[in-house]
């Protein structure tokens, strides 16, 4: 009888003591999960939603960390890492914005095998200012020509073949892309500064109260193979651009405007 009572009040004390834990364990979920962690999750999944590689992401006290994983095999990024790390960037502002106390994104880029490609941190130090999208907006379809009027209304780029300008809202906020081709890499640089500069000029004057309401705005320049020389994307709210660019691509236009972000690998070693 006494061996019988000793076990069951060791049962009994397993018992509480797995009731004890398990609070302990969900007060500790509880802790780590505020309301700010829905903010950032729905931002992470929608980012993925858009095909963005979200490896993984945490925030730890007011610094959000992001891990992405480039399609690239090598030491070299490929064309779309910067558009996709421009895109972590604006949605870690926009949480901020949205009253998620974020003081830094830590970005660290890994290739498919493991290594890192490109690590750093992005001080978020104001939030976005969607004041020109308050203004009664024109149909896409009225911004894409008015995108298209003003960039051609002066300019001739040559060796450029300007294609499709589109403005959609597919993602949440409108976007502009602009399809470009050329001959190769010396066409290109006929005219690739002056483009830039314009799209740029462009976007900003059209925002500044006209009502075309452009977020982003993206340019891919491809030769007639099809293969990329520019991936370029930029954002307004943010007053910031991201891009890659192929080798033997002119470098002029990375201060014109001014404000740009650092370019890829491949676009630093254009430069040297």
């Amino acid at each position: 009888m006494k061996m019988v009572t000793k076990r069951r009040g060791i049962v009994a004390m397993a018992i509480v003591l797995v009731a004890v834990m398990a609070i302990s364990v969900t007060q500790l979920v509880s802790a780590s999960t505020p309301a700010e962690n829905t903010v950032v999750a729905k931002a992470m999944t929608g980012l993925t939603d858009k095909g963005v590689p979200v490896k993984s992401w945490a925030l730890e006290g007011t610094t959000l960390l992001v891990t992405l994983q480039s399609a690239s095999s090598t030491t070299v990024g490929t064309p779309d890492d910067q558009i996709d790390l421009s895109l972590v960037q604006r949605e870690a502002f926009l949480a901020k914005s949205r009253g998620v106390d974020l003081s830094a994104l830590q970005l660290t880029m890994n290739n498919a095998l493991g290594k890192t490609l490109l690590a750093g941190i992005v001080p978020l130090d104001k939030k976005l200012d969607a004041a020109w999208s308050a203004e009664p907006a024109q149909s896409e379809v009225d911004a894409a020509a008015a995108v298209k009027t003003a960039l051609f209304s002066t300019k001739d780029f040559s060796g450029l073949a300007v294609g499709k300008i589109q403005v959609a809202s597919d993602s949440g906020v409108r976007e502009l892309s602009i399809a470009v081709t050329t001959a190769d890499v010396k066409a290109a640089n006929l005219s690739t500064s002056a483009f830039m500069t314009s799209v740029r000029n462009t976007v900003d004057d059209l925002n500044a109260g006209k009502g075309v309401q452009i977020a982003l705005t993206r340019v891919r320049i491809t030769d007639e193979e099809g293969a990329p020389l520019l991936n370029w994307m930029y954002d307004s709210q943010r007053g910031s651009q991201d891009w890659w660019q192929a080798l033997g691509m002119t470098t002029d236009w990375f201060e014109s405007p001014p404000g740009a972000t650092t370019p890829s690998a491949a676009a630093s070693a254009a430069a040297d």
